[in-house]
C-alpha cells in the first residue's frame, strides 16, 4: 500500500437505522469533522439506513456499501480502505469491527484500527461471538468503551485492561428543551419511553408494569420503533391499555418533545450508557430506570433505580416517582449534571485525544 494520508479518518458502522449507537455515531463524526477541519472524516455503513441522510444533512461524508452480498460488501470495504488510505480506522461495535479486521488484512492496511464497544459485547455465551472478536484480534490497536461498566465487561471476558479506554457517551444539548421546573405533573402524569423497540430494551416489561398500576392512572408514550413492536402492541391490546399506552413510532425532535412529559422510564435489560437516559436527564424529567450498565452511576440519587426484568418493581418505582414531591428537584439536579458532563463536544474531544495519541497530534 501507499503511505496513508494522515488527514483521513474512516469510521465504519454496520447500519444507520435509528438507534442509540447509530445516532451517537452520526453525532460523533459530525462533531469531529466540525472541530477538526484539517481532517477528512468519512462515515461508511455496510447496510445503509435512514440516518445516512441525516448525517449528510449535518455535513458528514457518508459512503453506503449496501445493496451487495456479504462478500460484495467486504470487497467494497477493502476497495474503500485502499482508495482512502486512512490514517486510522474507527470500527463502531462488534459487527463492524469483525468486517473491518478482515478488510484491513485483505487491503494490506497496516495502520491503527480502534473498535468501539457500546454495551455488553458478549451478551450471550457461545463460540460465535468469541470467534468474531478473536479473528485477527491483533489488528485492534485500542478498544474504546462508552462506560466503565462496558470496560469491566470486556476485562471479565479476557480483554487486557491496558488495551481499553473509557470515553463517556455525549449528546447534542442544543436540541433539548428543558421541562419547566415549576410546572406540576399533569393529571394523569404523562410518561415517555424513548428508544429502539427491541428485546434487550425491556419495553414489554414496562407494559406489564403499567398494567399492574392500581393506585392511580398514568399514560405512557413509546417513542421509537423496532422488532419488538408487534409484541408490545399485542400486550397493550391483551391488557386493555389502549387508552393509556400509545406507540408513536419514530418521531423527530425528541429533545423538544420531552419537555411535554412528566417522567421518563428506561426498562432496559442491558445497557452501556443510554443516550435516551442522558436526553431525559438533560430535559429535566424525573427518571425511573433499571440498574444495568452505567445507569446507576449516571443517574445516581437523582432518580429511582429498580431491578431489570421485574414488572412489579418497575410499577412501584413509577408510583414512587409520581408521588414524590422532590422528584422534580432531583430531576433539575440531574439536568445540570448532564449538561455539564455529557455534551457531544466532550465525547468528540475524548475520541480526538485517543486518535492523536495513536497517529500523532497535528498530523
Amino acid at each position: 500500500m501507499n503511505h496513508p494520508d494522515p488527514r483521513v479518518i474512516l469510521h465504519v458502522i454496520q447500519h444507520l437505522e435509528t438507534g442509540g449507537e447509530e445516532t451517537l455515531a452520526v453525532n460523533l463524526v459530525a462533531a469531529l469533522a466540525a472541530a477538526r477541519p484539517s481532517e477528512r472524516h468519512v462515515l461508511a455503513t455496510l447496510l445503509g439506513g435512514s440516518l445516512g441522510s441525516v448525517a449528510e444533512a449535518m455535513g458528514v461524508e457518508v459512503v453506503v456499501l449496501a445493496g451487495r452480498t456479504k462478500l460484495g460488501r467486504l470487497v467494497a470495504l477493502v476497495a474503500l480502505i485502499r482508495r482512502l488510505r486512512p490514517a486510522l480506522i474507527h470500527a463502531r461495535l462488534s459487527s463492524a469491527g469483525f468486517w473491518c479486521r478482515i478488510a484491513a488484512r485483505l487491503a494490506g492496511y497496516e495502520g491503527p484500527l480502534v473498535q468501539a464497544h457500546g454495551g455488553a459485547t458478549y451478551i450471550a455465551p457461545g463460540l460465535k461471538r468469541r470467534a468474531m472478536e478473536g479473528l485477527f484480534a491483533s489488528k485492534v490497536t485500542r478498544h474504546l468503551c462508552v462506560s466503565q461498566s462496558v470496560a469491566d465487561h470486556l476485562v471479565a471476558h479476557g480483554h487486557p485492561a491496558d488495551t481499553l479506554t473509557v470515553i463517556a457517551n455525549g449528546i447534542p444539548l442544543s436540541g433539548i428543551a428543558a421541562r419547566d421546573e415549576t410546572r406540576p405533573m399533569a393529571d394523569p402524569p404523562r410518561l415517555a419511553c424513548v428508544g429502539r423497540l427491541s428485546p434487550e430494551k425491556g419495553q414489554d416489561i414496562l407494559v406489564e408494569a403499567i398494567g399492574l398500576w392500581t393506585s392511580g392512572a398514568v399514560t405512557l408514550d413509546f417513542l421509537g420503533d423496532g422488532p419488538l413492536r408487534p409484541r408490545i402492541a399485542a400486550r397493550v391490546a391483551e391488557r386493555n391499555l389502549g387508552k393509556r399506552v400509545r406507540m408513536l413510532g419514530t418521531v423527530g425532535d425528541v429533545g423538544v418533545r420531552l419537555q411535554d412529559y412528566d417522567g421518563f422510564v428506561l426498562p432496559s435489560l442491558t445497557e452501556g450508557l443510554s443516550l435516551a437516559l442522558l436526553e431525559a436527564m438533560a430535559a429535566g424529567l424525573p427518571v425511573v430506570a433499571t440498574a444495568v450498565g452505567e445507569t446507576p452511576k449516571t443517574l445516581g440519587t437523582d432518580g429511582i433505580l429498580v431491578p431489570p426484568g421485574d414488572a412489579p418493581a418497575l410499577a412501584a418505582g413509577i408510583a414512587a416517582m409520581v408521588a414524590d414531591s422532590a422528584s422534580l428537584h432531583r430531576a433539575a439536579n440531574a439536568r445540570r449534571r448532564v449538561r455539564r458532563d455529557h455534551g457531544i463536544a466532550a465525547t468528540a474531544a475524548g475520541y480526538a485525544e485517543v486518535f492523536d495519541r495513536i497517529i500523532g497530534a497535528g498530523r
